[in-house]
């Protein structure tokens, strides 16, 4: 299939023709790491393991990603409305590159993304009309439709970071906001089954300053950027902002958070975060293989098992 590379006013020309919710691209959440360590089976822990023992063997091992295999299932609040896919994900965390191909809502649609590659752009297979392969910005409107992350964020890299920031944040009360509450099996595997309470989010001001975006801010405070958008109605996307002008952050990403964490492979399966309204995203990890190989042809358009 020939790849056709769109200019915007192109591409605006073709969604004429078919509606954005039939071209749905519904990639991610968030999340990879770096490091190049294999991860071994972690020892049972000791009596003495606390919930946030168990939290920081997770942020280590996470750390010691370098290639991932899963299926994610996705679930995001987006303007009190709960859109959700399902896609199967390859990962190369260092340098970054993600392939998926989507079960549902758009079965067989596929993306691949290379950081720095193809004018920093996402190849997407829309396996329908217009029947060509297109290319998009990871930061734009198709790619950003009802998502809360961009491809940036595949794998586990949001939530470690999010995590670590708020230990660091809140060390003398870091113990105190992590509970164990016993143990669940997931997709075949024994879990801890823990919960994160934080008791400090509340809403501020902030004064945007040059150079910022919402990405920006969101990144350099580990917030969530769709929350900044969603509470501020006069900002229409993550661009929206002007230096100077004042607008409602949350203090922190979340009130909370329900971890499944592999008891062997001490990694998130499942992971629930909330906010001030409730339940604000679930990303559901199934069939995850740690440090697998992966080909370079793998993360190629034209491998033999892909579509493009």
């Amino acid at each position: 299939m020939k790849i056709v590379l769109f200019k915007e006013v192109t591409w605006r020309h073709v969604i004429t023709h078919f509606s954005r919710k039939t071209l749905k691209i519904m990639p991610i959440i968030s999340l990879g790491v770096m490091l190049a360590t294999p991860i071994k089976a972690q020892p049972a822990p000791t009596k003495s393991q606390s919930a946030y023992d168990l939290c920081q063997q997770m942020l280590t091992s996470c750390r010691k990603i370098k290639t991932l295999t899963f299926t994610l299932l996705r679930k995001e609040r987006v303007e009190n409305e709960w859109p959700e896919d399902k896609s199967d994900f390859k990962l190369n965390c260092k340098p970054h590159k993600v392939y998926f191909k989507q079960d549902y809502p758009r079965e067989g649609l596929e993306l691949l993304f290379i950081d720095g590659a193809n004018d920093n752009k996402a190849l997407i297979n829309t396996n329908g009309f217009p029947w060509v392969n297109v290319n998009l910005s990871p930061f734009g409107g198709q790619l950003r439709e009802n998502q809360h992350h961009t491809l940036y964020e595949v794998g586990y890299k949001s939530v470690i970071n999010i995590l670590g920031f708020l230990w660091e944040k809140y060390e003398s009360q870091a113990k105190s906001m992590v509970n164990l509450e016993g143990s669940v099996m997931w997709d075949g595997h024994d879990c801890y089954k823990i919960k994160m309470k934080n008791p400090n989010f509340k809403y501020i001001n902030y004064t945007v300053k040059e150079g910022e975006d919402l990405n920006k801010i969101a990144k350099d405070l580990y917030l969530s950027e769709h929350m900044i958008m969603e509470k501020n109605s006069g900002v229409d996307y993550y661009d929206d902002v002007n230096a100077g002008q004042t607008i409602t952050i949350p203090n922190d990403y979340a009130t909370g958070m329900d971890i499944y964490l592999d008891k062997k492979r001490m990694i998130p399966l499942m992971i629930k975060v909330y906010d001030d309204q409730g339940l604000y995203e679930v990303y559901e990890y199934y069939s995850v293989t740690v440090n697998p190989p992966l080909s370079s042809e793998e993360f190629t358009s034209g491998y033999k098992d892909y579509g493009f």
